[in-house]
């Protein structure tokens, strides 16, 4: 069980570092693709980058 769990760990870590990188990717093409709604909604933006 302990083989098997030193197994399991690094694709957890994988997965979960994976799926933020994508989400990450995801938002930059967003961001990229859509400027004009971006500027229209600047104040969302903006108070979404300062939560952040």
């Amino acid at each position: 069980s302990r083989r098997m769990r030193a197994d399991v760990s690094p694709l957890s870590i994988w997965r979960l570092m994976s799926s933020v990188a994508a989400r990450r990717a995801v938002l930059v093409l967003w961001f990229r693709l859509k400027p004009d709604w971006e500027e229209s909604r600047m104040p969302l933006s903006s108070r979404w980058l300062v939560s952040c």
